[in-house]
């Protein structure tokens, strides 16, 4: 048709072909033309990616240079071309100013708050030390946060650990009177640097605990079978030909499929998860270390004697009141100030008594561990009543009977905090002095004739709240061991 039109019709083809011609839009873009152009990431969303990659980075625990990998930049390129890649100073700047501003500096104004510290070593032999906020939410939840986590390449004497505890403090402005308790374990340079900051300062529970039963296991025939039991579980831990055939004895036996636990000097812990797991798997090393087709000859003087395991066995029993305090005292989300002496008493008197059936060294155990506790913890001297944790103890509504407490101690601690109550309730009495003039004013001016003519006849009297009756009524409450002190605080604020 076409080569019709264009042979017999030239002028109708011309005329068509000029007039789409003159028809196409000149200023319409081909697919082709947006090919190869990037697009431009404007300053709001240049921000929300940099926010991303650091709540990224805070999220899962990513190291701050990963931004700087060339496999992350490969794939910021792919999806934002136009994005510039910060580096990972100015990512670090960002993640502090995101925590501080908008989570952290938030919880932390005006309120009153504990501090613990600690410094450990790397893999690498590089020093660092983390102090750690603790404080009650504004919604009455017990929560912490770590204020910094910086290397300490100087020495670490106690006037370098203030100097960081101050820095910390001062960089997430939290003022002196602010500072209720700081808590770090109980080194000399440690103490040194806490008592140097002016702020009130006790060991920590599970390390002075730790230490005690220390000083318990440090007896000529504990340390004999701790050795004996370490040897036998090196020999699994070594050997693959031991440890399959202690799986499948496992399963044979029906005895509970689980490892064999090395202990750590500096962790008595896991000395005692070494013991308990012995004893669990008892029946299965027996026959793992008397099958011919697995072990040598050599291999069966490696399985205690009956007396040892008595031993073990008995060192196990004691050993598991103490592992469970540590964990107690321990837990982040415990209010464990108040429990330390209860808990403390408990294990004296319910799992630390001396045992005339025992063996000579368990007894010395429990001896030692008990007079250990009884000494760092200063549980019969009535000065410690005054304490931090034994007034928390105190004003805990689950033990503020303090039925453990001899009664000078409960004495003590009661006229300080009735001397506390009243310091408080004056100093609020002189502040709302103004308000109360006021308020009474008002009312009688909205009293009806009635009531003014027939005066306090017609006027029930409100009760006179004094420190005095304000600590009575507190001391009435009866709580269960398992209800949350913080829960009934928040209902009875």
């Amino acid at each position: 048709m076409r080569s019709h039109l264009i042979a017999k019709h030239d002028q109708i083809v011309s005329l068509d072909s000029s007039d789409s011609s003159a028809s196409e839009d000149p200023g319409q873009r081909l697919m082709d033309s947006f090919v190869g152009v990037k697009r431009k990431c404007s300053s709001d969303r240049a921000a929300k990616v940099t926010k991303l990659v650091c709540e990224m980075v805070a999220r899962d625990l990513r190291p701050v240079s990963i931004v700087e990998g060339n496999g992350f930049r490969q794939l910021i390129n792919y999806l934002e071309p136009d994005y510039q890649v910060l580096s990972h100073t100015h990512i670090t700047t960002v993640c502090h100013r995101m925590y501080q501003v908008e989570r952290v500096g938030a919880e932390l104004h005006d309120r009153h708050v504990g501090l613990t510290s600690d410094i450990r070593m790397s893999a690498s032999t590089q020093s660092y030390i983390t102090i750690t906020v603790h404080l009650i939410s504004g919604n009455w939840e017990l929560c912490s946060r770590v204020l910094l986590t910086r290397e300490m390449g100087e020495r670490h004497t106690g006037v370098n650990i203030s100097e960081r505890l101050l820095e910390a403090t001062k960089e997430w402005g939290i003022t002196d009177e602010h500072v209720s308790a700081l808590v770090s374990d109980n080194a000399a340079n440690a103490v040194l640097g806490a008592n140097l900051t002016g702020w009130p300062h006790f060991g920590c529970a599970a390390h002075t605990l730790q230490l005690s039963v220390n000083a318990g296991l440090n007896h000529p025939t504990i340390d004999i079978v701790i050795a004996v039991a370490r040897k036998l579980v090196t020999h699994f831990k070594h050997s693959v030909v031991a440890s399959t055939a202690l799986k499948e004895k496992q399963v044979q036996l029906k005895v509970q499929q689980h490892h064999l636990i090395q202990d750590v000097s500096t962790r008595w812990n896991s000395t005692f998860f070494m013991i308990d797991h012995l004893m669990e798997q008892k029946v299965a090393i027996y026959a793992v270390l008397h099958d011919p087709a697995v072990s040598k000859d050599q291999y069966q003087q490696l399985y205690l004697k009956d007396d040892q395991w008595v031993l073990l066995d008995q060192l196990a029993k004691v050993l598991k009141p103490l592992q469970m305090a540590t964990t107690v005292f321990g837990y982040e989300f415990n209010v464990s100030s108040s429990i330390i002496y209860p808990v403390l008493h408990g294990l004296i008197r319910n799992h630390l008594k001396p045992d005339d059936n025992g063996v000579p060294a368990v007894k010395h155990l429990k001896k030692q561990v008990s007079k250990d506790l009884t000494e760092r913890f200063e549980i019969d001297e009535e000065y410690i009543a005054s304490s931090i944790p034994f007034l928390c103890t105190a004003l805990d509504p689950r033990y503020s009977s303090l039925k453990f407490a001899t009664s000078e101690q409960s004495c003590a601690a009661r006229e300080t905090i009735l001397g506390r109550l009243s310091k408080f309730s004056n100093g609020e009495t002189q502040e709302s002095n103004g308000e109360h003039e006021e308020e009474s004013q008002e009312a009688t001016e909205k009293k009806t004739a009635l009531e003014i003519l027939l005066g306090d006849i017609s006027t029930s009297q409100s009760a006179v709240h004094t420190p005095e009756s304000e600590l009575e009524s507190f001391e009435k409450e009866v709580l269960g061991p398992k209800t949350n002190p913080i829960t009934w605080w928040k209902a009875n604020q």
